[in-house]
């Protein structure tokens, strides 16, 4: 008898153990997506072979998609033509190789259809052994600073251009050339 109460008692014990771990798992997981969706920035997750898991609901409502047709499809139907091989190809690395990932692409908004440059990286979370058990990423709307990068470049570039041509050695040089024709 006094060793089926140990046993009972064992056992409860055992089951507020685990009620108090489920407790923490969910207040755990309730703090991670508190933090995801007060990011201003589109966060996912995946999984090790990279299938989307998570999406906060900036990333939702910028591709006005729900989380199923999201996962479904991935980033593909939203990634401009042009930056669809190399993410891809730079995806599959990263998941073949652990490494972290890394591009700039243009991801059409929903709102208007206008496609704007990002900023997509993502890392992986791995275990005691290396495997990979999650990626975490993020999509960030970098477009402004893109367009000015773009326009420095072209001050610059149009900055040398004029430059050249108003080079006052080769201006004073046609100057006496025409001073002295005439």
């Amino acid at each position: 008898e006094l060793h089926e109460k140990n046993e009972q008692l064992r056992r409860q014990a055992e089951q507020l153990k685990e009620q108090e771990l489920a407790e923490l798992r969910r207040e755990s997981e309730e703090r991670y997506r508190f933090l995801a969706e007060a990011q201003p920035d589109q966060i996912w997750t995946a999984l090790p072979n990279g299938e989307l898991d998570y999406v906060n609901q900036r990333a939702l409502d910028y591709f006005d998609t729900s989380f199923g047709e999201l996962v479904e499809s991935g980033w593909t139907h939203v990634t401009h033509a042009e930056d669809l091989g190399r993410m891809l190809d730079r995806w599959q690395i990263a998941l073949a190789t652990g490494d972290p990932y890394e591009n700039e692409l243009r991801l059409q908004r929903a709102a208007d259809g206008a496609y704007r440059w990002h900023l997509t990286r993502a890392i992986p979370m791995t275990d005691k052994t290396g495997a990979v058990v999650k990626w975490f990423g993020s999509n960030i709307d970098i477009h402004d600073q893109k367009r000015a990068e773009e326009a420095q470049r072209f001050l610059v570039e149009a900055g040398a251009v004029l430059a050249v041509s108003l080079n006052y050695r080769s201006t004073l040089d046609e100057e006496e050339i025409g001073r002295a024709h005439v």
